[in-house]
């Protein structure tokens, strides 16, 4: 009688197996089958195992860092050659997001988030994409306000709905930038930009 050592099940002519992750040493029952490989057309499938799905978040984070990408074919998921099960593949697919985040490549990351129905964080990604694209306008405004004001220029911007001119000057605040002070119409800061850039560019 064969006993696993790592959960203790034992069984008559036991097949001892390894963890792809840790290496660990120990049986069907306490390592989970992930993903299959075929490696001979034909034949039953390799199977692949963990320990444990953090074990798997480990593997998978390691191999999507160092180059391997997801793929689906067929209704099924692929890291390499290896066809995931459905949860690894969920998992997969996160992890695969995650990076692609890192990455600041939002779009490709909430588009991943869909094909796996995590539809909230999909949201959240594209929002956060939003708020740095925001942000990086709202730092060019100021920086190109500084520029007037070290220059001592003073810039004209007209309001597209009434079409009232009003200056912008070393004193402006970029903040006060945000509405036309005549009619309220919501300003773009990419047409605030665009104008201030072309009076500080031709000097």
């Amino acid at each position: 009688m064969a006993v696993c050592p790592n959960c203790g099940y034992s069984k008559l002519l036991l097949t001892p197996l390894t963890c792809d992750g840790c290496r660990r040493v120990g049986c069907e029952r306490c390592l989970g089958v992930y993903a299959y490989t075929y490696p001979v057309p034909g034949k039953p499938p390799v199977q692949h195992r963990v320990c444990s799905w953090v074990c798997f978040d480990r593997l998978a984070t390691y191999n999507i860092g160092r180059g391997l990408t997801l793929a689906a074919s067929g209704g099924a998921w692929y890291i390499g050659s290896y066809q995931l099960r459905p949860e690894a593949a969920q998992r997969a697919v996160r992890i695969q997001a995650e990076h692609y985040v890192l990455a600041e490549r939002h779009e490709d990351a909430a588009r991943l988030y869909e094909t796996i129905g995590m539809w909230k964080e999909a949201g959240e990604t594209r929002r956060l994409k939003q708020r740095q694209v925001v942000t990086q306008i709202h730092v060019n405004v100021n920086d190109l306000i500084a520029q007037l004001r070290a220059m001592g220029l003073t810039a004209t911007y007209t309001c597209p709905a009434c079409r009232s001119p009003f200056q912008i000057t070393r004193d402006t605040q970029a903040d006060a930038l945000a509405k036309c002070s005549y009619c309220g119409a919501v300003i773009l800061p990419t047409d605030l930009i665009q104008a201030i850039a072309k009076v500080v560019g031709s000097r």
